[in-house]
């Protein structure tokens, strides 16, 4: 049967594409810098892109960084590693959705890299900063040429954990293993990573009093204004719901599933509910007793504050 063995080829090809392993070639790739003694010094911070469609908490918390840097009168830099394209006027919009970044491109220095051809100007003096498992690899490279013994890993979960058992996840793994002095964001995840001793808390170079903890800001309301919106007898669940594949940590199925029990089981009985997701462009659901998960979509911060007081239960994993 042509036809079978043609479509059977086609899926080998499809599962065992060389692009797949060039891909991840390309995300870990090393970028090359030009020293120059006249270059000013700058903190590097190395992340994938500035994207409204990727820019959640973690990317909240690289930016509050930064700012608190520039605040202390330090020269700060983002690297974008990834493909990304230079939009200044986008970006300038999508920060002012969010509440004590929204002047940060007033004071940032932007470099596109995701041309490796092209080498980073840099001072010997100049510092580095990682913020996911790809750039902790670039970073490597980065500190062996400027001949500095560690970067500045800010870690925001144990990455490994966003893959299945694989490439990605061993390689997310191993950037632990690089030298680094480690910024935690919450004592608990510190915590994690010295019981199960990874990274700065196993190598042989680590020092764990070369790491540290902070506290994510957590939005604030006033309690009158969480009951502004309620209608008698009207309630509605807000589910952070993002069954996208790259957010496979926020265990979209598991929260799924216990939604839909908890509906046929008869909690929501007796009142009006009306079950809305979040964080996900996904078209709306189907959910037990006639239900609907409507689906509204990502929001900035200040949008997303404003519509969490039109809520009375919530939903995240």
């Amino acid at each position: 049967m042509p036809a079978l063995a043609g479509l059977k080829a086609k899926v080998r090809a499809m599962l065992y594409d060389a692009s797949a392993a060039q891909r991840i070639e390309d995300k870990i790739a090393p970028i090359s810098l030009n020293i120059i003694p006249e270059a000013p010094v700058r903190v590097n911070f190395l992340i994938p892109e500035i994207n409204f469609r990727t820019f959640f908490g973690g990317y909240i918390a690289k930016f509050n960084l930064a700012q608190k840097l520039m605040d202390a009168g330090i020269k700060v830099r983002f690297v974008l590693v990834d493909a990304c394209q230079k939009d200044e006027a986008a970006w300038r919009q999508m920060v002012a959705q969010y509440e004590g970044i929204e002047n940060i491109f007033d004071r940032v220095e932007v470099a596109l890299c995701f041309d490796r051809s092209q080498a980073l100007e840099v001072s010997a003096d100049d510092r580095i900063i990682a913020t996911t498992w790809w750039t902790a690899h670039i970073a490597h490279g980065m500190a062996k040429q400027l001949d500095i013994d560690k970067f500045l890993y800010l870690i925001q979960e144990y990455e490994p954990f966003t893959f299945a058992m694989g490439s990605y996840f061993a390689l997310a793994d191993q950037s632990y293993s690089f030298p680094h002095r480690a910024m935690f964001s919450s004592p608990q995840l510190r915590d994690y990573f010295k019981q199960k001793k990874i990274g700065i808390f196993a190598e042989p170079w680590g020092d764990p009093d070369e790491s540290m903890p902070f506290e994510n800001a957590i939005l604030e309301f006033e309690q009158n204004a969480l009951l502004q919106n309620r209608k008698p007898g009207e309630f509605k669940l807000l589910f952070y719901a993002r069954p996208e594949l790259h957010a496979a940590r926020n265990m979209f199925e598991v929260a799924y599933l216990a939604l839909s029990r908890a509906i046929e089981t008869g909690a929501f009985d007796g009142a009006r509910w009306e079950f809305h997701g979040i964080g996900s462009a996904q078209g709306d659901m189907a959910l037990p007793g006639g239900h609907t998960l409507k689906m509204l979509g990502k929001f900035g911060l200040n949008e997303y504050k404003k519509r969490l007081m039109e809520y009375d239960l919530g939903l995240s994993l």
